[in-house]
């Protein structure tokens, strides 16, 4: 478990990718208990070809400069690898802010009772001694449906998020992206599951900044009207579930001007970022 790039201190009991296989320049580290048979011909293949899949069995959800997120079936069973391909020497060096530290982040806000993606395997590529591509496989998630397509029918379908969010302001955790897109809900059961974890940071439980930069960017991608009136009941909602240290008005003020701030509110911050209050 040691030897899992990233990841090492993270992993315990069942979750642990305490399992790893070799096959010429790949390598994957993988949970013993996983239902996906992760050492397969048909999956290391799939894997070590994974920057680029030209496989028919091969569904490409999404494409970007240094991600390719695609799925599979394997065993019968559907997974999604996000993988990603390095071009550049320098991207190469730092591979684990990738795909390791996705899987880290996963695990350790799982672990704080955020609802993630199950996690089954971790897989380097590498090629004169040079990382070329790194990945994670995981869950697909069957049956659920983005928050962003259920809000653009139906506006309310925002309040959803904001019990999650209330749960990573009283944790600690801070995701870096939480837009609609990103929250996926179960299609029967209702339940959320948060995805996108690569760029995640853990502050102290309770901070009030963290609570307002999330709200805002939740806001700034949701479509909601700044000011309107289902903005105004959201941000009640808000701040009657979490409780926070802001009375209502500050926490109106606060989230307002940080929309007005920054297109992307919820950046990083520094542990000890502290609200400035309107007079």
């Amino acid at each position: 478990m040691k030897d899992v790039p990233g990841a090492a201190g993270s992993l315990s009991g069942c979750h642990s990718l305490s399992q790893t296989v070799r096959r010429g320049p790949l390598r994957v580290w993988y949970r013993p208990d996983s239902p996906v048979p992760m050492t397969s011909a048909d999956m290391l293949d799939c894997l070590e070809s994974s920057g680029r899949p030209t496989r028919a069995d091969v569904k490409l959800l999404k494409r970007y400069r240094r991600r390719s997120i695609f799925s599979m079936e394997n065993n019968g069973l559907p997974v999604v690898i996000k993988a990603f391909p390095f071009e550049r020497i320098k991207d190469a060096w730092r591979w684990r802010k990738y795909a390791p530290a996705e899987l880290g982040n996963n695990l350790r806000a799982g672990s704080l009772g955020i609802p993630v993606p199950v996690c089954y395997g971790l897989f380097c590529v590498r090629r004169y001694g040079l990382v070329v591509n790194c990945g994670i496989v995981m869950e697909q998630l069957c049956n659920h449906t983005d928050l962003a397509q259920l809000s653009a029918t139906n506006e309310s379908q925002v309040f959803r998020a904001i019990p999650t969010l209330v749960t990573m302001y009283t944790t600690g955790v801070h995701h870096l992206d939480v837009n609609p897109s990103n929250f996926f809900i179960h299609n029967e059961t209702g339940r959320t599951v948060i995805i996108d974890w690569q760029k995640c940071e853990f502050q102290a439980p309770r901070n009030d900044a963290q609570l307002v930069l999330q709200g805002a960017h939740f806001l700034n991608y949701s479509q909601v009207a700044l000011a309107g009136a289902l903005w105004t009941d959201w941000v009640g909602e808000l701040h009657r579930q979490s409780a926070c240290g802001l009375g209502l008005l500050e926490l109106q003020n606060e989230i307002h001007r940080a929309q007005e701030t920054t297109r992307r509110p919820g950046k990083s911050f520094q542990a000890g970022a502290t609200l400035t209050r309107a007079a």
